[in-house]
C-alpha cells in the first residue's frame, strides 16, 4: 500500500502546485525571515572546570551580557547594524538587528566568583571553574546551649 498526499482545493489550482520550485522559494523566504538567531553551543568539562563555547559571529565583546542568578548562567547578546549610502538622487539604507538569550543550569560544584569569559574570532568562551573536593565540604560547628 502506498500513501499519497491529497489536497482538496475544491477544484482550484494553486500556482505552487504547478511549480513546486515556487513553493520552495516561498517557504524558504518566510522561514529565512523567521530563523532563530540562537547561537550554537558546545559544552565540555575537564577536571578543573566546565567550558561553554558559543558561536556568535558578527558580535563585539561589548554586545554580550552574562549573569548568574538562581543557579543559572544567563548569556545574552544584542547588536544593531545600520548602513546608509547617500547619493545624489537616492538614499540606500540597510539595517539589521540580532539578539539572543541562552540560560544553563549550573551544577552545585562551581565557583561562581571565578567565572570568566573571552570573545575571540566569533566564539564566546566561558570558563566555569569547579570547586575542589575540600572546598565543597562545608563544616559548621553547632554549639549546644
Amino acid at each position: 500500500m502506498t500513501l499519497v498526499k491529497f489536497n482538496n482545493n475544491n477544484g482550484l489550482v494553486r500556482p505552487y502546485s504547478l511549480f513546486p520550485e515556487m513553493r520552495t522559494l516561498i517557504d524558504s523566504f518566510f522561514n529565512e525571515n523567521n530563523l532563530s538567531t540562537l547561537p550554537s553551543v558546545n559544552i565540555s568539562e575537564d577536571d578543573n572546570s566546565y567550558h561553554l563555547e558559543l558561536s556568535a559571529p558578527g558580535f563585539e565583546k561589548d554586545n554580550f551580557k552574562i549573569s548568574v542568578e538562581d543557579n543559572f548562567i544567563n548569556i545574552s547578546g544584542e547588536f544593531k547594524n545600520e548602513k546608509e549610502d547617500k547619493n545624489r538622487n537616492y538614499t540606500h539604507k540597510e539595517f539589521s538587528y540580532q539578539s539572543f538569550t541562552r540560560s544553563f543550569r549550573l551544577p552545585e560544584n562551581v565557583k561562581l566568583d571565578d567565572i570568566s569569559a573571552k570573545y575571540d574570532n566569533g566564539i564566546l568562551n566561558i570558563e566555569i571553574p569547579k570547586l575542589k573536593a575540600e572546598e565543597n565540604k562545608k563544616v559548621k560547628e553547632i554549639s549546644v546551649n
